[in-house]
């Protein structure tokens, strides 16, 4: 019983990282959401076999707009991989000037760091020299 009420809680967590995971994804992003969710549902349409129905109500209006989606998509795709690039080419610039500053700061905290254990050594060196002195 123990096992399974563990399972369960573990499962409950993960659907709930995943649901906060994708929410962020939708306030950071909603434009790449929203255009997966209309490929998407493109694709679906594409896979399934239309229906005389439709065939005679808007056959070769629907091979137009399917098209048209088509090319629509295919800017749009080109679009949402351009700005992608632009967007991880920023960021990628971001973390290189971050780490060169936190590495110039390291530097600067280490030479500060080395300096006063210098000037504290030799102020030891100078009280015991003084010391030998006085004795």
């Amino acid at each position: 019983m123990r096992d399974s009420r563990e399972y369960f809680e573990g499962a409950q967590r993960q659907g709930a990282r995943k649901r906060r995971s994708f929410e962020r994804l939708l306030d950071e992003q909603p434009l790449i959401v929203g255009v997966v969710a209309v490929l998407l549902g493109a694709l679906i349409a594409f896979i399934l076999p239309r229906t005389r129905r439709e065939d005679a109500l808007i056959g070769q209006r629907s091979d137009q707009f399917v098209e048209r989606v088509k090319e629509v998509a295919g800017a749009t795709f080109e679009s949402v991989k351009e700005t992608a690039s632009k967007e991880i080419s920023g960021l990628v610039e971001g973390a290189k000037e971050a780490a060169h500053k936190t590495a110039e700061q390291a530097a600067e905290a280490a030479q500060k760091t080395a300096q006063q254990a210098a000037e504290t050594a030799e102020r030891e060196l100078d009280q015991q020299g003084t010391q030998r002195n006085t004795n």
